[in-house]
C-alpha cells in the first residue's frame, strides 16, 4: 500500500521538474480516461437516490480536443537539438561550418556540403464520441462506456534548404568507387519519410522502415471500453460513499515503431484491473428555490497489464541515435587485412560487407510492455439552480513508468553490425593496381551530431578532409596493411587510390550487441492535470429525464524547457503527457 501511495505522489509532482532524457514515442492517455468528463453534467443524475428498483443515467458525449505546447513534443523527440523551443533542427553535412547541436546530413543519405532547416510544429486533433450508461439498483451499481475516436497526429515538419549540396561521397566512405551526387537522396524530406536512399553500385544502403517522419497519421478506433461494478456503502440525498471494480477491455490500436508521431487510440491495447473511489456531499440546499450546491470526487486506480508492442530504440547513452547510420560486417576477412598493433600483425575478428542501415531498422523490436499505476481523478464544485446546473473542477491524470522487455532476438544476435559515424570503410592497397580493401572500422562513441574522425566545426578545408580520411578517430585504431593478392606480400593500405597517407582500421572493431540497445528510451510516463468546467440544462422533469449540457476543459502536461536543455537528473522515463484543451456536448436521459 506504501508503494502505491508513494507513485501516487510521485505522479502528482512529477511535471514540475524537466526531463532531459529523449524519448522514441509519445503515448498518451486513451479516450476512455477522463474522470472529469464522466462526472460533469452527471452529479444530479447518479448516486443520489435512496429510493429501491432500476434507475441510471445514459449519455452520448461528441467532443474535439486539440494539443498545444507543440515545442516540448519536439523537445521530447529532439531535446537539445532544438535549444529556445524553436521546434527545428539543423541538418549539416561534415564538410560545412557546424556547430554542437546540428545533426549530420551524411547519415541521412545527403551531400557532405549540404544545409538545411527542418521545422516541426507537432499537433495532435482528437474528434470522439464517447458512449456512456450507469445502470443502480439499490446500492449496486454498473457502469458501462466506450469512446469511439478519430485522431489526426501531424508533425507539420516543414524542410527550408540553406544549400542542396553538390559534393558526393569519396572512394571508401561507403563503397570502393565512390558516389557521386545524382545519386545521393535529393532532400532530408525523401530520406526521413522511408522514400529514397542512396542508390551506387557495391554497397547496400537501406530506406529507412521505421521511426519515419514527415505523414500525417490518420486514425479511427473504439478506444477501450471500461466495465465498473460498485457498492454505495453511504447513500443518501445529500450524500454517498461508494467503491467499484473496473476493469477495461482493448480495442485500440498498438504502437508500432513505423513512425516518430505514429497515432494512437486507446491505451497501447492493455488489459486493465483496478478499483474506484466515489462520493459526494451537498454542502448547501434551499428546498423553496429549489437550489443546492456540493462538492464531488471520483477516482480511478489501474493496473496495466503487459501488452505486446513494437517500438524503436536508441543505443545505450546516445540520444537519437536510431537515426545513425550502422555498417553490417562479415567474419570472413578478405585480402588478408591486418592491423600493426605494437608492431604486430593482428587480425580482425569481421570486415565491412557492404551495407549499410540506418540504427532505427534494426532496433525497432516487438517487447512486452506494463505499468504498474494509472490514476484519474477529477473534484469538482457543483451548483444547481431548478433545471440548470454548473460545474467547475480538477482534474488529474497519471502513469507510472512503464516496464519493457524484448521478445526473442534482435539483429545484433544473428548478425554483425557496428556503428558507422564518419569512418572510411574501404581503403586501397599502395600494389600499383589500387586493390579495394574493405577495413574493420567502427565508431562506437559517434552521435547523431557528427563522427568521430571529423572535429566539431566540420571538415571544412582540404587538410582537414585528408585528416578525416586516416581514419584516426575510430575505436582502437590500427595502421591497416594487406596482402591483396594472396602472396604473403603485405602493403599499406592508403586512404584514396594512389594515395600515400596510411588509413587505420579498427583492431578490433566494436560489434553492436543487444546490450548496446537503451530500454529507457521507449519507456514512457505520465503526469498532467487539468481544469474544466460545465453548464447542464435539463429539458423535462419526468420520469425520464432528457438533458443537454456543454463542457470544457485545458490539460497541461509537461512544459518545455526553452532556456536550456538541463535537469537534476538523466530519469530512466520521459513525462509524454501531452497538453490540450477539449469542448463538448453531453446529452442524455436520466430514468
Amino acid at each position: 500500500m506504501i508503494k502505491y501511495l508513494m507513485l501516487l505522489l510521485l505522479l502528482c509532482v512529477s511535471n514540475l521538474f524537466a526531463d532531459k532524457r529523449v524519448i522514441t514515442t509519445i503515448m498518451p492517455h486513451s479516450p476512455a480516461i477522463n474522470a472529469a468528463r464522466e462526472l460533469a453534467g452527471w452529479q444530479d443524475f447518479v448516486n443520489i437516490s435512496e429510493t429501491k428498483g432500476l434507475h441510471g443515467a445514459f449519455a452520448i458525449t461528441p467532443e474535439f480536443t486539440l494539443s498545444f505546447r507543440p515545442e516540448r513534443i519536439a523537445q521530447c523527440f529532439f531535446g537539445d537539438a532544438i535549444l529556445k523551443c524553436a521546434n527545428t533542427l539543423h541538418i549539416v553535412g561534415s564538410q560545412k561550418e557546424r556547430v554542437d547541436a546540428d545533426w549530420l546530413a551524411d547519415y541521412f543519405g545527403l551531400p557532405t556540403d549540404y544545409e538545411s532547416r527542418v521545422h516541426f510544429d507537432p499537433r495532435v486533433a482528437q474528434a470522439l464520441v464517447d458512449f456512456d450508461l450507469q445502470l443502480e439498483w439499490n446500492h449496486f451499481y454498473a457502469r458501462i462506456h466506450a469512446p469511439i475516436a478519430h485522431a489526426r497526429w501531424d508533425l507539420n515538419m516543414c524542410e527550408t534548404f540553406v544549400s542542396t549540396g553538390t559534393t558526393g561521397y569519396d572512394p571508401g566512405y561507403f563503397n570502393a568507387d565512390g558516389i557521386e551526387r545524382a545519386q545521393l537522396v535529393d532532400n532530408f524530406t525523401s530520406f526521413i519519410m522511408g522514400c529514397d536512399a542512396p542508390q551506387a553500385d557495391n554497397v547496400t544502403f537501406q530506406t529507412l522502415k521505421h521511426a519515419k517522419m514527415g505523414c500525417r497519421q490518420d486514425l479511427t478506433k473504439v478506444s477501450d471500453v471500461q466495465i465498473a461494478l460498485g457498492y454505495n456503502i453511504l447513500q443518501k440525498k445529500r450524500y454517498h460513499l461508494g467503491f467499484n471494480l473496473r476493469c477495461s477491455i482493448p480495442t485500440g490500436n498498438r504502437p508500432t515503431g513505423q513512425y516518430l508521431f505514429e497515432p494512437i487510440i486507446g491505451n497501447g491495447h492493455h488489459w486493465e484491473l483496478g478499483g474506484g473511489l466515489s462520493t459526494h456531499y451537498i454542502v448547501w440546499k434551499n428546498e423553496e428555490t429549489r437550489e443546492h450546491a456540493g462538492l464531488y470526487f471520483d477516482m480511478n486506480i489501474t493496473h496495466l497489464f503487459s501488452a505486446s508492442q513494437k517500438r524503436s530504440f536508441d543505443l545505450c547513452g546516445s540520444h537519437n541515435s536510431r537515426y545513425m547510420l550502422a555498417h553490417k560486417l562479415t567474419p570472413t576477412i578478405t585480402h588478408n587485412l591486418r592491423g600493426i598493433v605494437d608492431g604486430q600483425q593482428t587480425t580482425p575478428t569481421a570486415q565491412y560487407d557492404n551495407e549499410v542501415s540506418t540504427i532505427a531498422n534494426l532496433t525497432t523490436l516487438p517487447i512486452k510492455v506494463s505499468a504498474s499505476l494509472q490514476v484519474d481523478l477529477a473534484v469538482m464544485i457543483g451548483y444547481t439552480q431548478r433545471r440548470n446546473s454548473w460545474g467547475f473542477g480538477y482534474g488529474f491524470w497519471g502513469r507510472s513508468c512503464e516496464d519493457i522487455c524484448l521478445c526473442g532476438n534482435t539483429p545484433f544476435d544473428t548478425q554483425l553490425w557496428a556503428v558507422k559515424g564518419d569512418a572510411q570503410l574501404f581503403g586501397f592497397a599502395n600494389d600499383g593496381l589500387e586493390t579495394p580493401i574493405a577495413l574493420s572500422a567502427t565508431q562506437r562513441n559517434a552521435t547523431v551530431k557528427r563522427g568521430k574522425n571529423t572535429n566539431q566545426t566540420g571538415a571544412t578545408t582540404q587538410l582537414l578532409i585528408a585528416q578525416a580520411k586516416r581514419n584516426e578517430k575510430i575505436d582502437n585504431p590500427a595502421s591497416a596493411i594487406a596482402d591483396p593478392n594472396g602472396d604473403s606480400t603485405f602493403e599499406t593500405v592508403v586512404t584514396l587510390p594512389s594515395g600515400v597517407q596510411q588509413i587505420n582500421t579498427s583492431i578490433q572493431p566494436i560489434i553492436l550487441t543487444t546490450n548496446d540497445i537503451d530500454i529507457n528510451s521507449a519507456r514512457t510516463r505520465a503526469s498532467a492535470h487539468k481544469i474544466f468546467g460545465h453548464f447542464n440544462h435539463i429539458i423535462k422533469r419526468n420520469h425520464s429525464t432528457p438533458y443537454i449540457g456543454l463542457g470544457a476543459e485545458i490539460e497541461f502536461g509537461q512544459g518545455a524547457v526553452c532556456d536550456r536543455f538541463v535537469s537534476a537528473g538523466n530519469p530512466p522515463c520521459v513525462n509524454t503527457a501531452l497538453s490540450f484543451w477539449a469542448v463538448w456536448l453531453k446529452g442524455g436521459i436520466a430514468f
